[in-house]
């Protein structure tokens, strides 16, 4: 007839798992908290740390990421970024390193750039 097919286990598929809380609109000014928004991370790269201290010029960003792209991220007359929304805090230092990400978060929440900043990286990193 055919193989006989298993469904993997939950631990088989993630390997082991950490989750973590964090406020969703950290860097928005607004008056009121806002619910947290809960990301869990599991794999082999629990070791690569989130983005905590955001896009200083002396973190893991300022080492990998090329001076035009850090210049249109921060500049004022720029995209005038100050810190990086939650997605983009543990995503981004994941795919910097290498590693592939699989990641879900609302619409707005900085999913694009967190997906282009590594991928920028690499590409600029390739031409020279």
């Amino acid at each position: 007839c055919g193989k006989n097919w298993h469904r993997p286990s939950r631990k088989q598929l993630f390997g082991n798992v950490q989750s973590t809380s964090i406020n969703e609109n950290e860097t928005a000014s607004s008056q009121s908290p806002e619910p947290e928004a809960k990301v869990t991370r599991s794999g082999g790269a629990m070791d690569i740390p989130s983005m905590d201290d955001g896009f200083a010029s002396d973190s893991l960003l300022g080492d990998t990421l090329p001076e035009f792209v850090l210049t249109n991220l921060l500049g004022k007359d720029r995209m005038a970024y100050t810190a990086p929304s939650p997605i983009q805090r543990h995503c981004v230092p994941l795919a910097l390193a290498g590693h592939d990400v699989l990641a879900s978060a609302q619409t707005g929440s900085g999913k694009t750039v967190g997906f282009l900043l590594p991928l920028i990286a690499s590409v600029a990193k390739d031409r020279r």
